[in-house]
This record gives structure tokens, C-alpha cells and sequence, in this order.
């Protein structure tokens, strides 16, 4: 029930409620506190004050609990430096941030030359050729939009902007081109 009430909450966030998206990720805790992505979600959501401490001490409790596993580490980490961050305790943001990173780096290590081959079977794979040849799967309409771009770096406040246009509608943080290069024979580890 607890990730019904994150899934809940995320739909929300992205359609720009964001205080029921809060009640929501704050629901999917209360039904399981081991559903630690709602955290994250919860302070991406807002600009942290010094009203979210309690929330921040929650998160440091739950990050201190035996029993939680690496993925759920990272999510409390990056969660806890956002929260520093916007309470400009940049010393301590910094650390956690760092702490995440590290587990993720140790966990899924980069692997350069498995990256290289996997773009070169991508590079062969969708071809103008490919692209011809699967037009009807398409839509004729020429308007799409791909906003991408690294964390951070704004690509979610773009997309809240255009989709604020009623012939716009946002699609989030889409996984298709991952899991659709990996049911095409590519590696199994998503970009």
C-alpha cells in the first residue's frame, strides 16, 4: 500500500499539486518507513525550511536503522544533503551527497568499455534505415519534445513550463529508450 501512495504522490508532483503529493509520500511512509524513495521524492518536491526539520531527523533515523540495504542509502543520502541543502548547511549537504555517490559508484561501477560497446550496437542498431522501415509504428505529427539533460540542471522546471500549455502534456522521467535498447539486444544494465 505504501508504494501506491508514493506512485500517488509522484502523479501529483508532476502535475503540479505538490502539497497532496507531499501528503501522499508522507501517507506511502507512514504504511511502510522502508519505502525510503518517498523521502527523496518528498524533498524534491519543495524548497526546504527549517518547519522540514523534523522531517530531516526522520530520514537520519531511518538511515541509521539496521536493515536497510544499499538503494535504500542512496535515496536517504541524497535526500538528507537536498534538505541541507536548502537550509544552506552546504558542509553537510556535500557529505551526504558524497556518501550516496560513493555506494552508487561501488554498487554499479562505471565500465567504460562495456558503455562504448553498448552505444556502438545502439549507433547500428537505429539506422535511417531502421527508421524507414518502422514509420507506421510512429506519429505523423512533427511535434514532439525531448528535454534532456544531466540532474540538476533544470530539464524538470522546462518541462513543467511547456507543459503548462494546454496541448502539452508531461511525460516525467520517461525510461523507454532504456528499456527499449534493452529488449533490442543491448546490455541489460539501463544508461
Amino acid at each position: 500500500m505504501g508504494r501506491l501512495h508514493k506512485v500517488l504522490g509522484d502523479v501529483l508532483a508532476l502535475d503540479g499539486h505538490f502539497d497532496e503529493a507531499i501528503a501522499a509520500f508522507d501517507r506511502a511512509l507512514d504504511l511502510n518507513p522502508l519505502q525510503v524513495s518517498a523521502h527523496h521524492a518528498a524533498v524534491q518536491a519543495k524548497r526546504c525550511t527549517e518547519a522540514d526539520r523534523p522531517w530531516l531527523d526522520r530520514m537520519r533515523a531511518a538511515l541509521d536503522s539496521a536493515g536497510i540495504g544499499d538503494s535504500h542509502r542512496v535515496f536517504l543520502h541524497f535526500a538528507i544533503g537536498k534538505v541541507l541543502d536548502d537550509l544552506t548547511e552546504y558542509r553537510q549537504a556535500i557529505w551526504h551527497f558524497d556518501q550516496a555517490n560513493a555506494i552508487k559508484r561501488r554498487t554499479a561501477p562505471f565500465v567504460g568499455p562495456e558503455r562504448a560497446e553498448h552505444v556502438d550496437r545502439l549507433v547500428a542498431r537505429y539506422t535511417p534505415d531502421f527508421f524507414a522501415a518502422n514509420e507506421a509504428f510512429g506519429v505523423r505529427d512533427q511535434t514532439p519534445l525531448l528535454i534532456l539533460g544531466m540532474p540538476r540542471s533544470g530539464t524538470t522546471l522546462v518541462e513543467q513550463i511547456v507543459s503548462s500549455r494546454p496541448a502539452v502534456a508531461a511525460g516525467g522521467e520517461l525510461r523507454f529508450w532504456a528499456r527499449r535498447g534493452m529488449s533490442s539486444g543491448s546490455p541489460r544494465r539501463a544508461i
